[in-house]
């Protein structure tokens, strides 16, 4: 070996004996008086900044406030701690009942306050981005948190075993949920995990024995195992259709709803191709809601489990109706109106004291002592209450007599009240759609005034059919003489008017409707027409 190779590795062995005392930085103090704790903490390599800031006073109670600064230098972190060592920021701080954290601080370290267990309430501000593994595991004190809302992971076991934690909301900046991360929360009721969210690891939500209720993010692709192993409160969950895969693990035990001892359905969506093996190994109630020719089916025959359609998932697995009955249409049957249709105008012309009959049509076959009160209306008039609704089968039956100050379009404006139910006792979800004519898709019409109405009204065929005459214009300003020389001379255009007016374009003088009588009389001067009108606005 040459003499350059020998000095060679000598100075290699001396940098690596250097390194050490090189990047260690130096550990410094600083006593709180105002708390009456001692903190120790480093320096960045920059001088600027104080970095892994550790609470030395074990014997620290109350609420302690981290400080912002020391020495006039922010405090950018705190000391990050080891599985089963003692170099946490906190640890064995178990009088601390409160914590501040300053915005100074962008991490919450690895078993940064882990084994906290008289902590009740910490405040984390919004620049935190992180909570890093461990960082509050086994605070069973805590009962409630406020994470920051620029959040974005979620590291693992961060709230393993918090047993008191009842509430919490993650924010829709967090994108990863690290494995365990509420294991054992057993305090939990429910919860959210938003959009945002891509990723949920192993066991997540495992021995959360008191969650009911949970929504899954619809950005998710896995149902990691353990994900919800032992939740023994679950009743039920929809899977999002952005999953295409469910695990077990090797062993049953490891699946993601072993031990869900409560879940009585789950709806899997089409695009879940892979379901592993006892995946819901100890769910005797469970029943899979799925699709013909799906993974959903042919896992559930094949394990023998029961299986229903996602049609279906609003019924309860006892097969008990829990869907309220809905209006589908509130309509005017043909039948009513029959003899009342014009096919000149091809709309249904009904005159004054006719009883129309209005149906309102349900989803299913409905019950009650109280029918709900229907509001109709012709054209701008006033709100018209109908109560007399008799309730027949799958409808109400309401009736109305026309009354001669009926005047427009008939519409449906409300339908509130009552106390109608279906046969399982679901209450009702009254709406108002848009009233029909069964069979017919023309307008209902109803008679206005008996007054003669104006042989010549100008109307422009492009008009709205639906604008009503304004009082004092049109046929009510029209004289009913029947010697009158400008009601004979402009007979003939307003027959013509009648036979011919669109069954979209209404006149502002209303439509011809009534019993037309018409005398001809060829006494060598013309002819002589009289029609008696009955005047109409539209329903």
């Amino acid at each position: 070996m040459t003499k350059a190779k020998y000095l060679i590795i000598l100075l290699s062995i001396i940098a690596i004996l250097l390194i050490p005392s090189i990047s260690k930085a130096e550990t410094l103090t600083y006593n709180d008086t105002a708390q009456n704790i001692e903190w120790s903490y480093e320096l960045d390599s920059t001088g600027n900044n104080v970095i892994n800031l550790q609470c030395n006073t074990k014997t620290a109670s109350g609420t302690v406030n981290i400080p912002s600064s020391i020495n006039g230098k922010p405090v950018t972190s705190l000391k990050k701690g080891s599985y089963g060592g003692t170099g946490s920021a906190f640890r064995e701080c178990i009088s601390i009942t409160g914590i501040t954290i300053p915005d100074t601080i962008t991490q919450i370290p690895d078993y940064a306050f882990e084994k906290l267990t008289g902590l009740k309430t910490i405040t984390i501000p919004n620049t935190v981005t992180l909570i890093g593994e461990y960082a509050l595991a086994e605070c069973t004190g805590l009962t409630s948190i406020n994470l920051p809302n620029n959040l974005i992971e979620i590291g693992d076991n961060a709230f393993d075993s918090c047993s008191g934690l009842k509430n919490i909301t993650i924010p829709n900046t967090v994108v990863e949920i690290g494995s365990y991360a509420f294991s054992g929360c057993a305090g939990l009721k429910s919860i959210v995990v938003p959009n945002s969210v891509t990723t949920i690891g192993r066991g997540a939500f495992s021995k959360c024995s008191g969650l009911t209720s949970v929504t899954l993010s619809n950005k998710i692709s896995v149902i990691d195992e353990l994900l919800f192993n032992k939740c023994t409160s679950l009743k039920s969950l929809i899977i999002p259709d952005s999953v295409t895969t469910i695990k077990s693990g090797n062993f049953g035990v490891y699946s993601a709803f072993y031990g869900c001892t409560n879940l009585e359905k789950i709806l899997i969506p089409d695009s879940v191709a892979t379901i592993e093996d006892d995946v819901f190994e100890g769910c005797k109630k469970l029943t899979i809601y799925g699709n013909d020719g799906m993974k959903s089916k042919e896992y559930a025959e094949e394990n023998k489990i029961k299986f229903d359609y996602i049609a279906n998932w609003n019924k309860a697995s006892s097969g008990s109706d829990v869907t309220p009955p809905t209006v589908q249409s509130i309509q005017v049957p043909h039948t009513s109106v029959l003899n009342y249709y014009d096919s000149n105008s091809k709309m249904y012309v009904v005159p004054t004291g006719k009883v129309v009959t209005i149906n309102v049509n349900f989803s299913e076959e409905i019950e009650g002592t109280t029918s709900p009160t229907l509001t109709i209306k012709f054209g701008s008039g006033k709100n018209i209450e109908l109560t007399n609704g008799t309730i027949q089968g799958k409808k109400i039956t309401y009736t109305y007599t026309i009354k001669s100050t009926d005047k427009g379009i008939m519409t449906a404006v409300e339908l509130k009240g009552g106390n109608i139910k279906d046969t399982a006792g679901n209450t009702a979800t009254l709406s108002c759609p848009t009233l029909k004519v069964e069979l017919v898709s023309s307008n209902v019409y109803a008679n206005g005034t008996t007054s003669k109405p104006s042989s010549s009204t100008g109307q422009d065929k492009n008009e709205d059919p639906t604008e009503t005459e304004k009082p004092g214009s049109g046929s009510g300003s029209s004289s009913s003489g029947s010697g009158s020389s400008s009601s004979s001379s402009n007979n003939s255009s307003s027959n013509k008017g009648d036979t011919t007016t669109s069954p979209s374009k209404i006149p502002n003088t209303g439509v011809g409707l009534g019993i037309a009588c018409v005398i001809i009389t060829i006494l060598g001067v013309g002819v002589f027409t009289y029609f008696k009108y009955n005047n109409l606005r539209d329903i």
